[in-house]
Parts: structure tokens; C-alpha cells; sequence
């Protein structure tokens, strides 16, 4: 039994999308707990930054969708 994969033009956006969340992972990777107050703004500064991670990823998605 074989399984084949064919290898197309979705590995550029797959690509685009490891990128951007191993760029958000680099980015926070020496993060510390600060307590208090400072955990809201560490949460939400993360949740930014992955929030951008996420739409870079849903950009590429899209145009590969709509080339395609």
C-alpha cells in the first residue's frame, strides 16, 4: 500500500505559517512572570503578537487560495 502527498504550491503558504509562529515562539521565548498587573500586559502583548502571527498566516492562506 502506498500513500502519496503531491507536493504543490501549498508548501509556500505552509512555510509562511511555521514562519510567523516560530517568530512569535522567538519572540516571547524569555518571557517571565512578573506578577501582578504585569501578567495582563505580558497576556495581552502576547495575545497582540500572536494575533499577528495568526493573520499573517490567514493572508497567505487566502491569496494561495484565491491564485489557486
Amino acid at each position: 500500500m502506498q500513500i502519496m502527498i503531491p507536493v504543490g504550491w501549498w508548501i509556500l503558504p505552509l512555510a509562511v505559517t511555521i514562519a510567523a509562529f516560530v517568530w512569535w515562539n522567538w519572540l516571547h521565548k524569555d518571557d517571565r512572570r512578573s506578577g501582578g498587573y504585569g501578567d495582563i500586559g505580558q497576556g495581552l502583548a502576547q495575545l497582540a503578537s500572536l494575533g499577528a502571527a495568526l493573520i499573517v498566516s490567514l493572508i497567505a492562506w487566502l491569496i494561495w487560495a484565491l491564485a489557486t
